[in-house]
């Protein structure tokens, strides 16, 4: 059962309110880089084994593409999810290489689920471990690359 507009609203202002506030003031006192990681599954154009890093979307509101950082050569944006707008990125980000007041640079990342599940949807802390060692060595060369350190 769904839960009604209430019970939302109520949802919305107990966890998701506190979550953005809790980000924006860490923005604001030096966190200069968001990372929004989702799981996905294979649907929409993507693949059982992939991977999209994006620093833009559609948004749903006015259909135009939003930046959540400048142009570095790390995008991968393939699958139709190029139009779900995430909320981590579309409320907090910057289109800047540093941060903004209360925004900061950011990348969103999808991975599917198959890329660390097994075949009956249990984890495979091993495949886990594999992509968060990928993804954190990825990160750091992307920082260093984009702010001239490589």
């Amino acid at each position: 059962m769904e839960p009604t507009e209430p019970e939302r609203a109520l949802l919305s202002r107990r966890y998701i309110v506190p979550f953005h506030q809790e980000i924006s003031e860490r923005i604001e006192v030096g966190c200069g880089f968001l990372f929004e990681g989702h799981s996905t599954i294979a649907a929409r154009g993507v693949e059982e084994h992939q991977i999209d890093i994006m620093n833009f979307q559609r948004s749903p509101e006015d259909g135009r593409r939003h930046r959540f950082s400048p142009e570095v050569s790390v995008t991968v944006n393939i699958s139709e999810y190029a139009t779900v707008y995430g909320s981590i990125c579309g409320t907090h980000s910057a289109d800047s290489m540093v941060r903004v007041g209360r925004r900061a640079p950011a990348l969103l990342q999808e991975t599917n689920q198959r890329l660390y599940l097994d075949e009956e949807g249990v984890l495979d802390l091993s495949k886990l471990n594999a992509l968060r060692v990928a993804f954190a060595e990825s990160l750091s060369a992307t920082l260093r690359k984009a702010h001239g350190l490589a």
